[in-house]
């Protein structure tokens, strides 16, 4: 069984970058006084990621946001590579060119149902996307890993589809440490939350998608989702109104301001009439790395200009999007997907990795109480309920391993121990500048 997810990279036209740089400079001149989601955020949506940096530092995420740094170290760099590794391992990842917004967040959603076939299928999958809400605010997240495991210990037998209602769900999630020690208990209790979201997310998708299959008893297979076009229409399927599953499909679809009645390919020639037009009128365009991959919409990255290498950029967004017509099609396969998993077990399981192996294994509970509430104290930040709350002194030790700490006018270290810190930074940023390029030579 052959199983990909999708690494998007979306043409964007010159306009587009226009309206970009026109409302940074508006921006500038209105921020002060609006709250941090409306500040740093193009769509009020954040990664689960960024709530543990947040946990860890508040202080120094929002120096981040307000520069536009994008934090990066030695020991981040591997854990990247050693996730990408282990992705790889697990099922193939293929680059895709989409034309529109539209297509990014129709091959986004089917990366999902992709490694949700997969987990039906075999029982497992690494890095699968999920998508929540909590107080009107869109959660996005990577889960390391899922495993479905037998209910009962005495259960020995292989993993069968047919009775995946006999197993429970296993959240994994995978820490790089540069020596075999464990973090410490603040860093292990972000851990907690971090697990707890990931477990609070799919528990709810997977509900949404129960009450969707109570709804849509008629669709039963695949198939049906693809043939039963005649439902997809405005007029005899309203997504708000519907169901708890396509109440969350709306949510989604709103949040990115798009229409999932509209066909691909008919989207596809009104935005090919509008590119015709722009080059026309001698209008640039370039290829970027979409964020639909990330769970934190942080980061912008490499841009391609000039005439496009399909080759060299990836597989078209129309052609991996195959019989399905419009993303309604995409969103129902994935509840019909997430209505057919079981429960989520209670204890979550953390390995922390050095060098590319496990030296140590903890299992974590996270009360859904205790998430919400610590979601919700998060989140007030966002939505400028509080101020920035900043380290105390008791957890001044934080600020040695700051990547920021020389913008912090909050650091509760004496100057001279500050000063140390930051050349040791710059150091590091050297340091790591240097291996880069050996890198790139070998």
């Amino acid at each position: 069984m052959s199983i990909s997810s999708f690494k998007i990279k979306r043409r964007k036209k010159e306009h587009e970058l226009e309206n970009e740089e026109q409302s940074t400079c508006i921006s500038e001149c209105v921020l002060e006084g609006i709250s941090p989601i409306q500040k740093y955020k193009n769509k009020p949506a954040i990664g689960v990621t960024t709530f543990s940096r947040q946990m860890w530092c508040e202080q120094s995420l929002e120096i981040c946001l307000e520069r536009n740094i994008k934090i990066t170290s030695k020991a981040i760099e591997e854990g990247l590579k050693h996730h990408e590794e282990l992705e790889l391992e697990d099922h193939n990842v293929l680059d895709v060119l989409v034309e529109n917004e539209y297509e990014g967040i129709a091959v986004d959603m089917l990366s999902t149902v992709n490694l949700l076939n997969a987990v039906l299928e075999r029982g497992y999958v690494r890095e699968l996307p999920i998508t929540g809400f909590f107080n009107g605010i869109m959660l996005r997240g990577i889960i390391d890993s899922i495993k479905l495991k037998p209910k009962f210990s005495n259960d020995l037998s292989e993993y069968n589809y047919e009775n995946v209602d006999k197993y429970k769900i296993l959240i994994t999630d995978t820490k790089t440490r540069r020596n075999n020690t464990l973090p410490s208990n603040l860093q292990q209790k972000t851990t907690v939350i971090q697990l707890g979201l990931y477990k609070k997310i799919l528990g709810e998708m997977i509900n949404f998608g129960r009450d969707w299959a109570e709804n849509h008893s008629d669709i039963t297979n695949y198939d049906l989702i693809i043939d039963k076009s005649y439902l997809y229409s405005k007029d005899t399927h309203n997504l708000e109104n519907c169901c708890l599953g396509c109440n969350y499909l709306n949510k989604i679809f709103n949040i990115y301001g798009i229409d999932p009645y509209i066909k691909f390919k008919e989207y596809r020639e009104i935005d090919d009439k509008n590119l015709e037009l722009e080059m026309n009128s001698d209008k640039k365009e370039v290829v970027v790395e979409s964020v639909q991959d990330s769970e934190n919409n942080d980061n912008s990255n490499g841009e391609l200009d000039g005439k496009i290498d399909r080759a060299e950029v990836g597989i078209d967004g129309l052609e991996a999007l195959g019989s399905y017509e419009n993303a309604l099609q995409i969103g129902f396969h994935m509840l019909y997907n997430l209505s057919k998993l079981p429960e989520i077990q209670t204890e979550m399981k953390v390995e922390y990795d050095c060098q590319g192996k496990t030296f140590a294994t903890k299992w974590y509970r996270s009360p859904d109480e205790t998430i919400d509430t610590e979601l919700e104290y998060l989140l007030n930040w966002w939505l400028g309920y509080r101020d920035t709350e900043t380290i105390r002194v008791s957890e001044s030790w934080k600020c040695k391993f700051c990547n920021v700490i020389e913008y912090c006018n909050s650091c509760p270290l004496p100057e001279d121990e500050k000063e140390k810190y930051i050349q040791q930074n710059r150091q590091n940023e050297l340091d790591l500048i240097l291996l880069k390029d050996l890198e790139a030579e070998t």
